[in-house]
């Protein structure tokens, strides 16, 4: 109710206002704006902003963006230089590249360029655990002969419209996985089942690893199958109903186009 001028903002809450936003328009005149309730806010904030006990009750906090610091020149060339060299060492057969990498992240750390908080946010762990647990259940599935029975299930329920049937079911199997799964973790488990297939048909591997790898990319239907999806459900509040309907029609149009151009560009001959 007051300007932002007069309110003594910054005192309050260790913060600046850099940008407003009310309904869709940008208020220019940030000093002579009187707050409403529902502004969106773009604050430049202090050390003291997180440990202040009325933040809560003022503000609904959308997002938390770190300033990120610029390099300088010297130290943009120093950064490239390094990974070329990395790469260059592992071309030639000198270091190999994982531990090249290694070594070079130990030396931006050292060097201040970058830090363990920084690595520990940007390496997504639950990416990593979802796609190592499928890749071990993936091999389970192969050693324990389970994905050749699988293959066989495959073939038998797809197999009376041929080898295609099959890399139909096979594109299938992987949309169901990937819609209520992760598109990494639905691609590890069917792959096996995939290769297994091709295998019993005697047809070349490659349309069916395409199939997987397009089944996997498949989640239109579902919010629950891939993260992008879930962020524009919660944030503009669609349904699950909302999903069904234009996914569906994506889905169909993405699929023909799949199931169409791969075996035209990977035949299920054998070369």
């Amino acid at each position: 109710g007051v300007k932002v001028k007069e309110s003594n903002f910054r005192a309050k809450f260790d913060a600046a206002i850099i940008s407003i936003k009310r309904s869709d328009k940008d208020l220019k005149e940030i000093g002579n704006t009187i707050l409403k309730e529902g502004d969106k806010l773009i604050l430049v904030v202090g050390k003291d902003f997180t440990t202040r006990d009325n933040i809560a009750k003022n503000f609904y906090l959308l997002s938390n963006i770190e300033v990120e610091k610029k390099f300088i020149q010297k130290d943009n060339l120093f950064v490239f230089g390094g990974f070329l060299v990395t790469l260059a060492l592992s071309i030639l057969n000198i270091v190999p590249l994982l531990k090249g990498l290694f070594i070079f992240i130990a030396i931006l750390v050292f060097k201040k360029y970058l830090t363990l908080e920084e690595i520990k946010r940007r390496f997504h762990y639950e990416i990593f655990l979802v796609v190592g647990s499928a890749l071990v259940l993936a091999k389970v599935l192969i050693d324990t002969g389970v994905s050749n029975e699988l293959a066989l299930l495959v073939i038998n329920s797809f197999g009376e419209f041929g080898i295609y049937g099959s890399f139909f079911g096979i594109y299938l199997l992987t949309f169901f996985l990937t819609e209520v799964i992760t598109n990494n973790a639905a691609a590890a488990l069917v792959f096996p089942i995939a290769y297994s297939t091709a295998i019993s048909l005697d047809a070349s591997l490659y349309p069916f690893i395409f199939a997987v790898a397009y089944g996997a990319s498949a989640s239109f239907i579902s919010p629950y199958g891939y993260q992008t999806n879930l962020m524009v459900k919660n944030v503009g509040g669609y349904k699950l109903s909302d999903f069904a309907k234009i996914g569906s029609v994506v889905f169909v149009g993405y699929s023909l186009l799949a199931l169409t151009l791969i075996p035209l560009f990977f035949p299920f001959a054998i070369m």
